[in-house]
């Protein structure tokens, strides 16, 4: 499957990128959680490399 961050759709059967090439996540990814508030905002913790937010991008389905 590669490196990065990926989400499903359809319960695990296929997974999508959500990552981005241009401005990649630094470190290795080791939190995640959802927003509360607003659907498909996520925030991403890495290993002392600042913490990153941010939504999807739909038209990589």
């Amino acid at each position: 499957m590669g490196e990065g961050i990926f989400r499903s759709l359809d319960r695990g059967r296929t997974w999508i990128s959500i990552g981005s090439s241009q401005n990649p996540i630094a470190g290795e990814p080791n939190a995640m959680e959802a927003s509360w508030q607003q659907f498909g905002l996520v925030f991403v913790g890495t290993n002392g490399r600042g913490i990153y937010y941010g939504t999807p991008d739909d038209s990589k389905e």
